[in-house]
């Protein structure tokens, strides 16, 4: 009874040794090909329009007013304004 039950405690250990590198090797994939994606990720003009947007329109009631006749939620143009406020380059958008 001895011996089985360090057998199947060995198995669960193998499996589970393999079950973590399973999981670390998809984590490094999925890490590697979001950080591919955030580099070779072209502005699409939707991005372009909500980047000019909110570096043109000077009060927070003007987007409040703007907003409803783009198609997108209020929060995304909140999201770019304090983007853009940060980081003035439209380039750096694309880490958003």
């Amino acid at each position: 009874m001895f011996f089985m039950n360090n057998v199947i405690a060995r198995l669960i250990h193998l499996a589970s040794k393999h079950h973590r590198l399973l999981v670390i090797s998809t984590l490094c994939t999925y890490v590697a090909t979001a950080i591919i994606s955030i580099i070779c990720h072209e502005h699409w003009r939707d991005e372009a329009q909500a980047w000019l947007i909110v570096k043109h329109l000077s009060s927070f009631s003007d987007i409040l007013i703007l907003t409803p006749l783009e198609g997108t939620p209020m929060a995304w143009h909140l999201l770019v304004k304090g983007w853009a406020a940060i980081f003035p380059d439209f380039m750096t958008f694309k880490y958003l």
